[in-house]
């Protein structure tokens, strides 16, 4: 691998750090290499620390996790399924999550965590949890998402903040709408405790059953799923759908079910009667919950689409929509949002969302029985 000359040590002590790592991956990485992604590592955790006795020892496990991830991604996603939790501040959901299911799947799924915006460090209160459910956090540490890291994984999980997190094709992605732990008290800590981060949100005290149980139902649904299902690019379903002039629901249906389904499932749209382009405020609708779909153009609707689809959706359409035996055929009554201003079409994207969202946990049980 070609590297461009590294970048001197912001803190001597991580010299013996970067040889160690340059060993270690020796053959696969040059030093220049190991010794930049360590001083990137080092600076990003100097960003949030508040104090830095063990920056150099964090900065070195930082940097080890994204030299693994770089070197999985370049041996073409060899090995077992790699999943990544990211939240805002990886202090509470991310971590939990991370730990549960490094607790659940063993090696056989390789587990990491990180934030958009990371704290300084892991709220006690969720290490309290855990503990208290048998799990150790083992010095874990706020990790910032690093590229290495999102294109290695096979699964994307995000806890409330999918639109800060880079979408790779080829990834499956889940959105967990699971409560912010910010702030959560442990009856063992006293009173709240809260993070004084400008951007934080403000969260009433959970209980800590409450709070555990969300992730842990989740987990135990996803390391199934990890463990027992080979990761594979065949969809799992081939989705179609269709309205009128394919310039808004059904195009907002397509952005969403590619965006939240990944790979997992085939997806097409067309029209009855195509227009001659998708309405902007379709396309502003959906570039606020960070999907682009200013790319796509209203196709027309054929047979040969139909045929190929397991499901087939309509939405104001469904007269106009050959019949097949063995498809799936649902019709979502959806306004249309032709001549509306984008102050009208979000309540119709949420809708189409909400329906999406639905659909998914659908197939995903066809596939589970």
């Amino acid at each position: 691998m070609t590297a461009s000359p590294s970048p001197a040590l912001p803190d001597q002590r991580l010299a013996t750090g970067a040889v160690r790592l340059a060993a270690r991956h020796a053959g696969h990485f040059s030093p220049e290499t190991v010794q930049r992604l360590l001083a990137d590592s080092y600076l990003r955790l100097a960003e949030t620390a508040h104090v830095n006795t063990h920056l150099v020892v964090l900065a070195e496990r930082l940097d080890a996790e994204r030299l693994d991830a770089l070197a999985h991604t370049q041996a073409a996603g060899t090995g077992v399924p790699r999943v990544l939790f990211v939240c805002s501040h990886n202090a509470g959901r991310s971590q939990m999550a991370d730990a549960l299911l490094g607790l659940r799947a063993g090696g056989r799924v390789v587990v990491s965590s990180a934030g958009t915006d990371p704290a300084a460090e892991v709220e006690p209160e969720v290490a309290q949890v855990l503990i208290e459910a048998g799990v150790a956090l083992q010095d874990a540490f706020p990790k910032p998402q690093t590229d290495e890291v999102i294109q290695a994984a096979d699964i994307v999980v995000t806890m409330g903040c999918g639109d800060a997190c880079p979408v790779v094709p080829g990834r499956l992605y889940l959105d967990w709408p699971v409560a912010d732990p910010d702030g959560l008290r442990s009856p063992l800590s006293g009173p709240s405790v809260t993070r004084s981060t400008p951007t934080s949100p403000s969260c009433s005290p959970l209980s800590r059953a409450t709070e555990l149980s969300p992730i842990r139902i989740r987990i135990t649904r996803l390391n199934r799923s990890a463990k027992d299902e080979p990761m594979s690019s065949t969809p799992a379903a081939s989705v179609l759908f269709v309205c009128v002039h394919n310039a808004g629901r059904s195009q907002m249906a397509a952005g969403f079910l590619t965006h939240l389904a990944g790979d997992r499932v085939e997806v097409r749209s067309a029209g009855s009667i195509p227009a001659e382009q998708v309405n902007p405020a379709a396309v502003e609708a959906m570039k606020e919950v960070g999907i682009d779909i200013s790319d796509q153009q209203p196709k027309v609707l054929t047979t040969e689409a139909v045929q190929a689809s397991d499901y087939v959706i309509t939405m104001g359409c469904g007269d106009a929509c050959p019949i097949f035996p063995g498809k799936k055929y649902l019709d979502w009554a959806l306004e249309d949002p032709a001549g509306k201003g984008v102050e009208s079409v979000r309540p119709i994207r949420d809708e189409i969302k909400t329906r999406i969202e639905t659909l998914i946990a659908e197939i995903d049980a066809q596939q589970e029985k």
